[in-house]
């Protein structure tokens, strides 16, 4: 073996301090389309959201006296149900744009941070809903 062919040097690892993985991620700007095609979808979960709170007392009222399964009070309580379901739905629809959006900003390294927030806003808002529908269809069936 030649001089030139041995391997030398030394190794030091990288300590918690000087790892990359700890700094913040840098902020992304989003452009004006960006930012009103977010603003646009996060309104919509909020007015989504407005218009579940608003039937909920409704359908929780009809959950409470529903009866056996195919009574009157039952039957009353699934349509209510099915209002609310369909309301929680609008705002999953934005939340699963604000997820495409997230992806492909991940994806291309390039995430702007009011992504994030209003994706984490809208989670918010359809895990209140589902906690909601969850209860109410426990009562309705048990």
């Amino acid at each position: 073996m030649r001089d030139a062919e041995r391997v030398t040097g030394t190794f030091s690892p990288v300590t918690d301090s000087e790892s990359t993985d700890s700094m913040p991620a840098p902020e992304i700007p989003a452009d004006a389309t960006l930012s009103a095609r977010i603003d646009g979808l996060l309104d919509a979960a909020k007015a989504a959201h407005t218009r579940f709170m608003d039937v909920a007392p409704r359908a929780q009222r009809l959950a409470s006296a529903a009866g056996g399964i195919g009574s009157d009070s039952w039957a009353s309580a699934q349509v209510a149900l099915a209002d609310l379901e369909s309301q929680r739905s609008q705002a999953a629809i934005a939340l699963s744009t604000l997820d495409e959006i997230h992806v492909e900003g991940v994806t291309a390294n390039a995430l702007p941070g009011i992504v994030s927030e209003a994706r984490d806003t809208v989670i918010s808002l359809v895990g209140e809903e589902d906690a909601l529908l969850s209860q109410l269809r426990a009562k309705v069936r048990g």
